[in-house]
């Protein structure tokens, strides 16, 4: 299963950060979401360049994998549905391989 991270991308010229990103960092932290924030940056990302469309915004990766942009006031309910649809299938696949090892013992 690949594991989330989060990626915040800021103006960086101003220093004022949206409150909404509180909520965004608090929900990582309480589950152990790695997070990261950095400045916009078109020439070394071209994630940013072609998906961000207002700062601050919010990159969602499963793995290395880039999955999607939002806005910091939607970033938070987008990143409680990855993550609850990843938690859904990390929980799946450990019954699947519970089952699998009872079934072995038979």
């Amino acid at each position: 299963m690949r594991p989330i991270a989060v990626t915040c991308v800021i103006h960086p010229v101003k220093e004022q950060v949206a409150p909404a990103l509180d909520k965004i960092l608090t929900y990582c932290e309480e589950n152990s979401i790695p997070f990261a924030v950095r400045t916009f940056n078109p020439r070394k990302y071209s994630d940013d360049c072609t998906f961000i469309e207002k700062l601050p915004s919010i990159h969602i990766y499963k793995g290395s994998a880039y999955t999607n942009t939002h806005s910091v006031e939607e970033g938070v309910y987008a990143l409680q549905s990855v993550h609850a649809k990843q938690q859904e299938k990390q929980q799946e696949h450990y019954r699947r391989v519970r089952g699998n090892r009872i079934f072995w013992w038979l």
